[in-house]
């Protein structure tokens, strides 16, 4: 008789719960994810050294306003996934990768309701350091979204890598911006950004409903594919984003 062993994937999953106005977190070791409720108004954030770390924050509030920092040391490689869904969003991150070898990957995803106003910045303040900053926003009918990216490079910080990616989906109905900043003093770097500021790209609503899927079906794969490609979640948080996706952007009759 053959004995058949299953294996089946755990996931595990810390929990942290920020009440309080100021809240201190510190990471000392390796985290497959830890999913973090923050109703607190600042996060300061310390990562040790030699650590990986996934990061989840989802937030749906009426009005989130925060100032969070971003401590890492030598050798540790933090991942930030985030997702909000908040009438109305200003968020003011700080991110300081304090130590050689320190990396942060930091993914942002929004459905903006009525305004949303981001602001990151980054500080490379040793060798070898690596920063890629990805901001995906959906708007709702007439919400405005305005981000700002400063990424700093000091003199004689060398070998680092800087990317800015952000991408606003909107209607020509309301004025949104994007100013991604590199001040940059040290040319052994490699640095890049992109922006894009538009509707739905037509051409790819168009291509799905050739194949048989209605415009609804259609623009709901295309938007899933925005806010979700670069949050690789475990299943439970992507599952509850596809059910908000669809919740705020059809049921209230998205205007793009």
């Amino acid at each position: 008789m053959t004995r058949q062993i299953l294996w089946k994937k755990i996931v595990i999953m810390n929990k942290i719960i920020l009440t309080n106005n100021k809240s201190t977190v510190t990471i000392n070791k390796n985290s497959t994810n830890t999913i973090i409720y923050q109703n607190s108004k600042r996060l300061l954030l310390n990562v040790e050294k030699n650590i990986t770390t996934n990061i989840i924050i989802i937030t749906n509030n009426e009005l989130h306003k925060v100032n969070n920092t971003i401590n890492i040391k030598e050798n540790s490689n933090v991942c930030f996934k985030i997702f909000y869904n908040n009438k109305q969003t200003i968020d003011n991150t700080t991110i300081n990768l304090l130590e050689k070898l320190s990396t942060i990957n930091y993914h942002l995803s929004a459905i903006s309701h009525i305004n949303s106003n981001i602001t990151i910045n980054i500080n490379h303040l040793s060798h070898n350091t690596k920063s890629n900053i990805i901001n995906n926003v959906v708007n709702l009918a007439n919400a405005t979204t305005n981000i700002i990216i400063n990424s700093y490079l000091p003199v004689n910080t060398n070998n680092c890598y800087l990317n800015q990616k952000s991408v606003i989906i909107t209607n020509k109905r309301s004025t949104n911006s994007i100013k991604p900043n590199m001040y940059i003093n040290n040319n052994q770097v490699t640095a890049k950004h992109g922006s894009v500021i538009a509707p739905i790209n037509n051409n790819q609503l168009l291509y799905l409903m050739s194949k048989s899927l209605s415009k609804e079906e259609s623009i709901r794969l295309i938007i899933n594919g925005i806010l979700l490609s670069h949050l690789q979640l475990p299943d439970k948080q992507k599952q509850k984003i596809q059910d908000t996706i669809i919740k705020c952007c059809f049921n209230n009759k998205l205007q793009i």
